[in-house]
């Protein structure tokens, strides 16, 4: 089933660190993208950020997929758009190269009638 307005191609870029070295895995997801802009006037002046809402629907994914939206954490990324491998420089420059967002927060919403993940992100 697809979800209306839920039907463009996401990638998660998920960072994993250890004694090897640092890696990432680039998971392909269909889902929703928003682009918010958001402004405070702070007492260092005016403050604005580009917040990301993303939502993918949990229909139709095998386990694997579901593991990993459940592995995603802040500090991963999440793209419009298909990507298929990433690198250490690829990672750090993917705001600049693919209007990517860094993970602030996941929320598991599977359950009730609309299961999905709901990924919010600043870019």
């Amino acid at each position: 089933m697809t979800v209306k307005l839920a039907n463009e191609p996401l990638t998660l870029v998920h960072h994993t660190k250890s004694r090897e070295g640092d890696s990432y895995a680039c998971w392909p997801f269909r889902g929703s993208w928003y682009r918010q802009d958001r402004a405070a006037v702070t007492q260092n002046g005016l403050q604005s950020a580009q917040i990301v809402k993303c939502r993918i629907p949990c229909w139709g994914l095998s386990s694997t997929e579901l593991g990993r939206l459940a592995a995603l954490r802040p500090g991963d990324k999440v793209l419009r758009g298909t990507l298929t491998a990433c690198d250490g420089a690829a990672f750090a420059a993917l705001g600049r190269t693919h209007g990517a967002a860094a993970v602030l927060d996941v929320h598991d919403n599977t359950r009730g009638v609309s299961p999905h993940y709901y990924i919010e992100g600043a870019g």
